[in-house]
């Protein structure tokens, strides 16, 4: 994607930089080689939108594409319900810690994220709202992408009614003024065990 000014004056990367860094198929990668012994369970600020960019990848992360998230999004919204902005900043300044140096920078983000996931944890905890990492999953769970895509895949078929159970219906749709043929017959089969009627429709 186009990397602008605004980008560089935000976060001091330049495009230069980009061009000489690692591709997303190969860090991920990387990643996924050092969570080699789950369970884990990823968190992140807004992480259906870090989840997203994890199933692009999918290819080069398959098991990191199909960790469970919490997202602290969800979880500031649960612990601090009056804060009218969730953005990382704001939550930062709401609990009184101050911005990381070099903000908008992955390892400072992080490290800003894993305190204020931490600091929510601990209060969720002291007002009841969770004892258990369940209970997280509850209130600020993340299922990913490529979960679901494996449970779609891996479902039976629909079901459907046996031709011996069905009957066909014949319905007469007249034709427009000028056509060829007074009436217009359109055949299909319904179910007997349905109890809604065949319905006409307008013929297009």
């Amino acid at each position: 994607m186009p990397f602008t000014s605004f980008d560089t004056g935000k976060t001091g990367i330049t495009a230069a930089v980009i061009q000489q860094a690692d591709s997303a198929a190969v860090t991920l990668a990387a990643l996924e080689a050092l969570l080699a012994h789950p369970p884990y369970v990823l968190f992140a600020h807004n992480a259906p939108y870090e989840a997203g960019l994890i199933y692009d990848q999918e290819s080069s992360c398959p098991a990191l594409a199909r960790l469970p998230m919490l997202d602290t999004v969800r979880l500031d919204r649960a612990v601090y319900p009056g804060l009218p902005r969730h953005r990382l900043d704001d939550v930062l300044s709401q609990l009184g810690m101050p911005p990381p140096a070099r903000r908008h920078r992955a390892m400072p983000d992080v490290l800003a994220t894993c305190a204020v996931f931490a600091r929510m944890v601990t209060d969720g905890a002291g007002t009841g709202r969770w004892s258990t990492l369940t209970d997280l999953h509850r209130v600020a769970g993340i299922e990913p992408k490529a979960a679901r895509d494996d449970a779609q895949a891996a479902a039976p078929p629909p079901s459907r009614t046996p031709c011996s159970d069905r009957k066909e219906t014949t319905v007469v749709h007249p034709q427009p003024a000028g056509g060829n043929d007074p009436d217009r017959r359109v055949r299909w089969c319904r179910s007997r065990a349905s109890a809604a009627p065949a319905r006409a429709t307008s013929p297009a």
